[in-house]
């Protein structure tokens, strides 16, 4: 059995704040930001640009700082709910607008 000084100087695994997360999770971190981008293509441009963005960004940050996977599972959970939500209520909103404008 390999000692664990000689992984993570490989870079098998990688530490940070304490936690260490392995490189295979690394899949997981590309695909919870791929999932979350995605979303941008479905979504007003707007909340492509505020809410997603900000997503990502926090994904990032919960990796840097060693969080668990389930806690950037969550934020990718949270955010395919609220922006949808919000889409939906920018959808619902364009439409009455217009249809409260014709006579």
């Amino acid at each position: 059995m390999e000692s664990f000084s000689r992984a993570l100087q490989e870079g098998r695994i990688r530490k940070s704040t304490g936690r260490f997360w392995h490189k295979s999770s690394t899949l997981d971190i590309r695909r919870s930001i791929n999932i979350v981008d995605a979303l941008s293509l479905f979504v007003p441009p707007r909340l492509a640009e505020e809410e997603i963005g900000d997503a990502i960004e926090r994904v990032r940050d919960l990796v840097r700082l060693g969080r668990p996977r389930w806690h950037v599972w969550l934020k990718v959970a949270t955010t395919v709910f609220w922006v949808c939500l919000n889409s939906l209520r920018e959808i619902t909103s364009a439409v009455r607008g217009r249809a409260s404008a014709k006579p």
